[in-house]
């Protein structure tokens, strides 16, 4: 159930100092400002207060662009009344409010809360640009049960340092202003300037870990440590300063090994280091790539099974953010590939463009030295994918070579090779995407002839 409110039970207010607008103010003073401050606006307690005290900072700053973004999970039966709700506040705030539908259903090994927050942040990231800093409303006590729960799952400095101030998010950046206030503060705000807000039922369900240790957990340790929000706030920061060091020592240590014209780690250079400092330098790589770095179990992996391998051997390790492939003595790291269903035969007229199933598309052209045109407007064209033992024989080579040899020697690496698209003419093996084309089908010199373009996703 969602209820609007404003006033409630479970939120009573104090005679605690009102600080929200204040420390946005300061906040954004602090951090390098921006053209345009949009707010992710849920229409909760803490968000509408975020919301409110930057509506009333733009009337005192004639140059603060200000706007909402809203994001309808669809996953609550009220979740169309509580964007309305939004719609009607931003209304009255005279505040452009932006409402985006996505689809927070888990994926496989996905919680329900990873998978809405994943999708809350992949919308948000879409809306900002370069000139545009997204404020989100997270606070004092939503910092010490992150730093908690990060405890609890065994994290390591970063994972300890919390939520940080400013940080980079999609083309532009992410601004938390309130991590200095108090829960109770915006309690106190909102009650003073009469606001209403949305209340969510799940937010009460103990199910989720988060829930679970804020109403259970940190009622218990605020009764016998009252100020123990501050406390967690000044441990996350001490991380935070001693990761932002171990980063900068990673970075250097970094650029001695990185190949930047490919963006790969050499692995003999690699083994040099200890199994410590090679996690070290593997995670900075993997952060500069813009990637969450993977489980301390999967980073373990890519050194005992990546970084050893034979030299003629491509293993590779896949987790949900890319993958990490060994190819010719260097790592690679990938955005995750798309699987292909490789059974697949695809029927094309030869002239319109074929649209591949999650591997982009195919198209023609007339051209020098391509596929003999006669032969390509009088065949039967198919389009499929290698399942093994595919030859081709070059113009110029004596005998059929495997595809295999082929690819080896004009060093294809191996996640590319099976999403290359083979043509068929009846069924004998034509081309083999841009790269080759097969010689019984090759044009003589002065026949009209074609070529293929692979246009990838």
């Amino acid at each position: 159930m969602v209820s609007i409110n404003n006033r409630s039970q479970s939120v009573t207010p104090s005679r605690r100092p009102l600080f929200p607008g204040n420390l946005l103010a300061a906040a954004l003073d602090r951090c390098a400002p921006a053209k345009h401050y949009q707010v992710a606006y849920s229409g909760g307690l803490d968000s509408h207060a975020l919301l409110h005290a930057a509506a009333q900072l733009r009337s005192q700053r004639n140059s603060f662009l200000l706007s909402a973004i809203h994001i309808h999970h669809g996953i609550q039966a009220e979740a169309d009344r509580w964007a309305e709700h939004c719609a009607e506040i931003c209304r009255a705030l005279a505040v452009p409010l932006q409402i985006i539908h996505v689809d927070a259903a888990p994926a496989s090994g996905e919680s329900p809360e990873e998978a809405a927050r994943n999708a809350r942040y992949q919308a948000l990231k879409r809306c900002v640009t370069q000139q545009t800093a997204l404020l989100t409303a997270q606070h004092r006590d939503d910092q010490a049960e992150t730093v908690l729960l990060q405890l609890f799952r065994g994290a390591g400095l970063a994972g300890l340092a919390g939520m940080g101030m400013e940080s980079v998010f999609g083309q532009g950046r992410l601004i938390r202003p309130l991590l200095d206030c108090s829960r109770q503060s915006l309690i106190d705000y909102v009650h003073q300037h009469q606001l209403q807000w949305v209340e969510d039922s799940s937010n009460q369900q103990l199910v989720y870990d988060r829930n679970y240790l804020r109403h259970t957990i940190m009622p218990l340790l605020k009764k016998r440590w009252p100020g123990i929000d501050k406390t967690l706030q000044r441990s996350a920061g001490h991380c935070a300063e001693a990761n932002d060091q171990l980063n900068r020592m990673a970075d250097e240590l970094l650029a001695t090994l990185h190949r930047s014209e490919r963006n790969t780690l050499p692995t003999g250079p690699l083994r040099h280091h200890d199994p410590a400092t090679q996690r070290l330098i593997l995670r900075a790589w993997i952060r500069q790539t813009g990637r969450r770095a993977p489980s301390t179990a999967t980073i373990h992996r890519i050194i005992d099974e990546l970084i050893p391998a034979r030299h003629d051997k491509n293993p590779s390790i896949i987790w949900r953010e890319g993958e990490i492939w060994r190819y010719r003595d260097e790592l690679y790291c990938l955005e995750p590939q798309k699987t292909l269903d490789t059974t697949i035969r695809y029927r094309w007229d030869g002239q319109s463009t074929l649209k591949l199933e999650g591997n982009g598309e195919l198209t023609s052209y007339p051209a020098a030295d391509g596929i003999d045109e006669l032969l390509w407007n009088s065949r039967c064209i198919t389009v499929g994918y290698r399942r093994g033992g595919e030859r081709c024989q070059l113009t110029g080579r004596s005998g059929r070579q495997q595809l295999k040899k082929l690819f080896q020697s004009a060093a294809i690496p191996p996640w590319r090779r099976s999403r290359i698209p083979l043509i068929y003419l009846d069924d004998q093996l034509a081309a083999v995407g841009e790269q080759w084309i097969c010689e019984p089908f090759a044009a003589r010199s002065g026949e009209r002839s074609i070529r293929l373009r692979w246009i990838e996703n």
